[in-house]
């Protein structure tokens, strides 16, 4: 079998998606688990003796919620990875072995369904406000798996190669609005003269997501069992993982339905239990979710501001990520940004096949089949604002570190884009390129470069920009 010899995964909270490029018709096709599907749910169950059981199985031992299992059931483990943790199982594993017990399941379902041979190289998608060190603990989990090389990916950037390699509505210029379970990410893109799209400037993004509103779903319905019952969904305060996927299960019917319901059952005193039901409508849900929704969007048209100072308009909106399929966010998205908002039907793994169309083989961008950098949202000093700039400035002057970017951070204030763009090409020693609009973007090297005996100068440029 001809393909490419990675295999892309699309590495989410709730469930992971896999792809592959066949070479046979020159395109990315996804790739089904064991099971059968195209979604692997990201939970791990440690059973007793000791094995590490992946995906359905492990997600319907969290929902017939028996108390003895559930402290060995562990999910989220994408959102823990630098946190040090480990769980109450034998050895101990923390989320980077549990991330990689994921791995190794999406490997041997490749291998066994699809490959017929042995994969030793990955490209695993991320968020884009993952840090140096979550990249590494994400590298760390894929060697574990097996794998002898793992490149990475931002999500939305990924999403965007996938559009652009299946999509008939190419705009010159795209907005990517990638909504999964844990993080959205917004990244602008813009059509080069090959057709391929690449960022036009740093991606960003932030925690709110389809997680968010499976806990108001959640936290509503648990306030109509306190109403009715005097007693919630666990008898600690604590959140009831099983009743909490239910509800994920019942918010993903919403975007179909006009009405669910929820049932439960709720222990009560002297061992004795009581069913609770529980509806709403997707009017109802949506008015529970709206502030997260509007938060996201406005989120969103500030990306938007910032493109446009920088001489990028975009065409269109792309929804990706299986949250955009809640109709509420499409229609706050449209408000917000006012562009054409696309949905496409592949949305669900529209990442993995992103991922596998770049490591695909295609000698006139990608060399020897490495992966190149998709892009570097950090150019030579991470700052998000000119007093971070000038803070980063002073402290390389005086032979010091720049601190540490967080794409999460505070936004540029009106007007301060421009300039810290102008700044990072002079830091990075580039010179300015006032008639290419989305010049490209240096990779972040491993560690900061030498002062290179200007810093003074950048000082002095960047007290006269802020000045004008």
């Amino acid at each position: 079998m001809e393909s490419s010899d990675f295999l892309a995964i699309d590495f989410g909270v709730a469930s992971c998606t896999m792809a592959w490029f066949d070479s046979t018709v020159n395109r990315a096709e996804p790739i089904l688990n064991a099971e059968g599907e195209t979604k692997t749910p990201s939970v791990v169950y440690y059973a007793e003796n000791g094995d590490a059981i992946v995906g359905k199985d492990a997600l319907q031992v969290l929902l017939d919620g028996a108390s003895a299992d559930l402290a060995r059931v562990v999910t989220n483990v994408k959102l823990n990875l630098t946190k040090g943790i480990t769980y109450p199982v034998e050895g101990a594993p923390g989320p980077v072995e549990a991330s990689a017990a994921i791995f190794a399941k999406l490997k041997r379902d490749s291998q066994d369904g699809c490959f017929h041979r042995t994969i030793d190289r990955a490209v695993i998608t991320h968020p884009v406000a993952f840090g140096e060190k979550e990249k590494a603990a994400l590298k760390k989990a894929g060697e574990l798996a097996g794998f002898r090389e793992v490149s990475l990916m931002e999500e939305p950037v990924a999403a965007a190669v996938a559009w652009a390699a299946n999509a008939k509505d190419r705009p010159s210029s795209l907005m990517v609005f990638d909504m999964g379970a844990g993080t959205l990410g917004v990244a602008l893109l813009a059509r080069q003269d090959d057709g391929a799209y690449r960022p036009a400037i740093s991606s960003r993004s932030m925690r709110v997501a389809g997680n968010d509103f499976d806990m108001a779903l959640y936290r509503s319905a648990e306030e109509k069992a306190l109403a009715q019952f005097g007693q919630g969904f666990s008898a600690n305060g604590e959140i009831n993982r099983t009743v909490l996927h239910h509800c994920r299960a019942r918010k993903e019917n919403l975007s179909r339905l006009g009405k669910i319901r929820l049932i439960e059952t709720l222990p009560q005193e002297g061992g004795t239990s009581a069913s609770f039901a529980y509806e709403i409508t997707r009017e109802e849900f949506e008015e529970l979710i709206e502030p997260l929704v509007d938060q996201a969007a406005q989120f969103a048209a500030a990306a938007l501001k910032d493109a446009r100072r920088c001489g990028i308009d975009p065409d269109a909106a792309v929804l990706m990520g299986g949250s955009t399929r809640i109709p509420l966010v499409a229609r706050r998205l449209k408000e917000a940004v006012g562009l054409r908002v696309l949905e496409w039907e592949k949305r669900d793994v529209a990442v993995a096949l992103g991922a596998a169309t770049h490591a695909g083989p295609e000698p006139a961008t990608v060399p020897e089949r490495e992966i190149p950098p998709t892009h570097a949202s950090i150019p030579a000093f991470p700052s998000s604002t000119l007093d971070d700039l000038v803070a980063d400035i002073q402290r390389r002057a005086a032979g010091g570190t720049p601190t540490a970017a967080s794409n999460s951070g505070p936004a540029a204030k009106p007007g301060d884009i421009d300039i810290i763009s102008e700044l990072q090409r002079l830091a990075g020693g580039e010179a300015p390129q006032p008639d290419t609009p989305s010049p490209t973007i240096p990779e972040k090297p491993s560690s900061p470069p030498p002062s290179a005996g200007g810093d003074d100068d950048l000082i002095n440029e960047l007290q006269r920009l802020t000045s004008l």
